[in-house]
C-alpha cells in the first residue's frame, strides 16, 4: 500500500507558494497564502484527473502534472535566465514556447514508457515532502518567535479624559510626497496652487518639514509611536532585510492604542502598508493581494494579461478609495483613518487628467536605484512623478472639501509624506544621495487653533501626535528634536 501512495503532485502545488511567503513572511500575513493554496490544489486535481483520463495510468498522471505545475510556478525564474543575452530585452516568450516544448516532449516520454516508475515516484513523494516541509518550518518557527513589545517610556498620560465629541482624525500618507522647494528646485515644477489650496482650506503647511527616516516602514513606525526607533525597545540590525521588527512596531503602536482607549474606531485603507489594526477597512471589491500578485507574476498567466488591464485595475482602485473615504464621516464614534496612498511614488501610471498611458513601457513600483533597475532615466522619473503628482492633488483636494463638508465637526486631517521622491537616491551610496530631496516632505495640518499655534516651520512626523493629543487630549508629551 505504501508504494502505491502518490502525494508528490499535491505537494509540489503547495511548495512554491508556502516557499514564496517564507522569503516574504516578515511583511506578509499568513491569510494571504489561503486562497492561493486552495486553487493550487484545485488545480492540480483537475489536471491530473484530466491528463489520467487520456493515458489510464495515475502514477504516470501524477508525474506529469507535478511536472507542470513545478514548471509553471518557476516560469519567471527559468525566463530571466536569458537575461544575460540582453538585460533590457523581453524575451518572455522565447522563454514560453521553450517552455512549453519542454514539458511536452518531457509529459510524452512518461506517458509512453514502458517501467512503471514506482521507484521514482515514491522518491518524488520524499522529495515533495522535503520542499515543502523546510520552507513550513521555517516560517513557523519564525512566527512563534516572540514578538517584539514597545518600551513604555514616555507613556502617554492615563489620565486623559474621553471626549464625547472628540473629532475624527484623518492620517493620509502620500508615500514620496516631497515639499515644494525641493519640487521647484529638482523638479522644475511650482506646486504651490496645491498648498495655496489647502491653506485657503484652513490647513496649516509646514514649509520646512523633513521626514525623520527615508524609507517607508522606518518613517511609519516612528511616526506611529511618536518617538524615534532608538527610544523602542526593540532591536534593529543593520545588516539585516527581516522587516519583522518594524512590521510589528507598526501594529502594536502607540497611537492606535491611546486612541482606542478613547474611544475611537479605527479605519484603514487595504492597499500598501495596511499593516494596523483597524476595526474596518476599505477594501475595493474582488481585489487580490499584494502577495497573489506576486504569485501570479512567477507564472506565464502574467503574459496572458493585458498591461493595460492591469494598469486600469490600479486606477479602478485608486478611485475606490476616494471616491468612499467620504463615507467614513457617517461613523457614529470618533474615528481615526490611516489611509496610505502609493502615491506619487511609482509605479508612475498617470498623467496630469489621471488618464493611462497605454503605451507606458515602464510601471515600475520600486524607487530610487532600484527604479532605475527596469526604467532608466532621471528626467524621465521626475517627469512622470510630476504628472501623478498633479492628478494626485485633484484628487486629495476633492476629499479635503468632501471630509470638511460631510463632517458633523470639524475633523483633524494630516496630510503627509512618509520621506520625499527619490530621483537621486543610490540605495548603495549616500554619497550619490541627495539626502535634502528624500527627506524633505510635504506636511500639512487641518487642526484646532490651539493645536495651529503650537505648529512650526520645521515639525517633522515624530511630533505630529504629540502636538495634537497635547492640544486635543490635554496629554502631557515631551516635543522632541526634529531630525533625521
Amino acid at each position: 500500500m505504501k508504494k502505491n501512495i502518490i502525494i508528490h503532485h499535491w505537494l509540489l502545488a503547495l511548495a512554491p507558494i508556502i516557499s514564496l511567503y517564507d522569503h516574504n513572511k516578515d511583511v506578509a500575513e499568513f491569510h494571504y497564502v489561503v486562497r492561493p493554496l486552495i486553487l493550487s490544489l484545485l488545480l492540480i486535481t483537475i489536471l491530473s484527473l484530466i491528463i489520467n483520463i487520456f493515458i489510464q495510468n495515475y502514477r504516470k498522471s501524477a508525474m506529469i502534472s507535478s511536472l507542470w505545475i513545478t514548471s509553471f510556478f518557476l516560469f519567471a525564474y527559468f525566463a530571466k535566465l536569458f537575461t544575460w543575452v540582453n538585460p533590457w530585452a523581453d524575451y518572455n516568450l522565447l522563454a514560453l514556447v521553450i517552455f512549453f516544448i519542454f514539458l511536452t516532449s518531457s509529459s510524452i516520454m512518461i506517458a509512453s514508457t514502458k517501467k512503471s516508475l514506482q521507484d521514482i515516484s515514491q522518491l518524488l513523494n520524499i522529495f515533495a515532502l522535503v520542499v515543502l516541509l523546510i520552507p513550513t518550518i521555517s516560517a513557523s518557527a519564525y512566527n512563534l518567535k516572540t514578538k517584539p513589545g514597545i518600551n513604555q517610556n514616555n507613556q502617554i498620560s492615563k489620565n486623559a479624559p474621553a471626549k464625547a465629541d472628540a473629532p475624527d482624525i484623518y492620517y493620509i500618507i502620500l508615500d514620496a510626497y516631497g515639499r515644494n522647494d525641493i519640487l521647484k528646485d529638482l523638479y522644475n515644477y511650482d506646486n504651490s496652487s496645491f498648498t495655496n489650496f489647502l491653506s485657503s482650506r484652513g490647513f496649516y503647511v509646514a514649509s520646512e518639514s523633513h521626514s525623520n527616516y527615508p524609507q517607508t516602514f522606518l518613517s511609519l513606525g516612528s511616526s506611529f509611536n511618536m518617538d524615534y526607533l532608538d527610544n523602542l525597545d526593540v532591536k534593529f540590525d543593520p545588516s539585516s532585510k527581516d522587516r519583522m521588527a518594524i512590521r510589528k512596531v507598526i501594529e502594536n503602536n502607540k497611537v492606535y492604542d491611546f486612541l482606542k482607549s478613547q474611544g475611537y474606531t479605527t479605519v484603514t485603507w487595504t492597499g500598501s502598508y495596511q499593516m494596523v489594526k483597524a476595526d474596518l477597512k476599505i477594501t475595493y471589491p474582488l481585489a487580490s493581494s499584494e502577495f497573489e500578485d506576486l504569485i501570479r507574476d512567477t507564472t506565464p498567466i502574467g503574459l496572458f494579461i493585458d498591461p493595460y488591464h492591469k494598469l486600469n485595475l490600479y486606477k479602478q482602485k485608486f478611485l475606490y478609495l476616494f471616491d468612499h473615504l467620504k463615507d467614513i464621516s457617517t461613523i457614529k464614534e470618533p474615528t481615526f483613518s490611516y489611509i496610505h496612498v502609493l502615491s506619487p511614488h511609482p509605479p508612475f501610471i498617470f498623467d496630469a487628467n489621471g488618464n493611462i498611458d497605454k503605451n507606458n513601457d515602464c510601471v515600475a513600483g520600486k524607487d530610487g536605484s532600484h527604479y532605475y533597475e527596469a526604467c532608466p532615466g532621471v528626467a524621465r522619473y521626475r517627469t512622470n512623478y510630476i504628472q501623478q503628482l498633479i492628478f494626485l492633488n485633484k484628487k486629495v483636494e476633492e476629499a479635503v472639501d468632501q471630509i470638511i463638508k460631510n463632517s458633523p465637526q470639524p475633523p483633524i486631517i494630516i496630510i503627509q509624506g512618509d520621506h520625499g521622491p527619490g530621483s537621486n537616491l543610490d540605495w548603495t551610496s549616500l554619497a550619490n544621495t541627495n539626502i535634502n530631496e528624500r527627506f524633505s516632505i510635504l506636511n500639512a495640518y487641518y487642526v484646532p487653533d490651539t493645536t495651529k499655534a503650537k505648529l512650526y516651520p520645521k515639525i517633522s512626523p515624530v511630533n505630529t501626535f504629540r502636538v495634537i493629543f497635547n492640544t486635543v487630549f490635554n496629554t502631557n508629551l515631551e516635543p522632541l528634536e526634529d531630525k533625521n
